[in-house]
């Protein structure tokens, strides 16, 4: 592994940077450095080849963080999107919330013209468009932050049921809370993907009961083949074992008949 000299400095650069692709340098080379993160792995997180983390770490040895921030852009840059163009992509991804870098290339491809290897695509969703790290890209964490639901967790569920052959446009996506009112056991699902549904049902105590509510809610949104149902920490935890549905800890996963 290639030494990162004065590496204890990254950390505090990191902190302050306001240049996200400065700040993109700063993270691998902490990963690098603090984690003990190998070039190959950290150049498959940021999407860009182990030869331009390798010219990163030059870099920081050569100047430390002057070395890294006065990096003239290289001839291979790939084009920008401008403005315009980010607001179309934006638009036509909202069909979906997980997205690969394949499947976006291919949208750009189709939608502009233009052609950009993974490499360039990744950075065009990070730099340009704000998207997370986390594979396979999230649309929109806004749709999900206000509950208290793991975006990690439902994008394995969503690649789990995408293994078993259920395209996203097949899945309705909700979060079930416990709706308060003066009625037991009402529980109100809020739809991130379909229709949102309140419902009365008994206490979710055995798996009869969450047939149920699961049934009910399908009612509501009978053109999915399947239901996605994030559980907010009100309902999840008076739980018993809920075997079959327990997919990825605290989702619901409801097929349809």
């Amino acid at each position: 592994m290639m030494e990162i000299l004065n590496g204890d400095t990254i950390l505090s650069h990191l902190k302050k940077e306001k240049n996200g692709n400065v700040k993109v340098k700063l993270i691998g080379l902490n990963l690098i450095h603090m984690h003990g993160k190998r070039v190959a792995d950290v150049s498959e997180i940021l999407g860009v080849s182990p030869r331009t983390t390798y010219r990163w770490i030059k870099e920081w040895n050569a100047n430390g963080y002057a070395g890294i921030v006065g990096n003239p852009p290289s001839p291979g840059r790939p084009p920008k999107l401008d403005r315009d163009k980010i607001s179309l992509l934006r638009k036509a991804m909202e069909c979906r919330l997980f997205w690969r870098v394949k499947d976006i290339r291919r949208k750009v491809r189709r939608l502009f013209d233009v052609s950009f290897s993974d490499v360039q695509m990744r950075r065009i969703l990070r730099n340009g468009m704000g998207m997370a790290f986390l594979r396979p890209y999230f649309y929109d964490e806004s749709k999900v932050n206000i509950y208290s639901i793991s975006v990690k967790g439902l994008r394995d569920v969503v690649l789990r049921l995408e293994k078993e052959g259920f395209s996203q446009d097949l899945m309705g996506i909700g979060v079930l809370q416990k709706y308060v009112s003066s009625k037991e056991g009402c529980y109100l699902y809020s739809a991130i993907v379909g229709s949102d549904a309140l419902v009365y049902s008994g206490e979710l105590t055995d798996e009869d009961e969450v047939k149920k509510l699961l049934s009910k809610i399908q009612e509501v949104n009978s053109v999915f083949k399947v239901l996605v149902v994030a559980l907010e920490p009100s309902v999840w935890s008076p739980l018993p074992s809920r075997g079959q549905f327990d997919v990825v800890p605290h989702f619901f996963v409801w097929y349809s008949r």
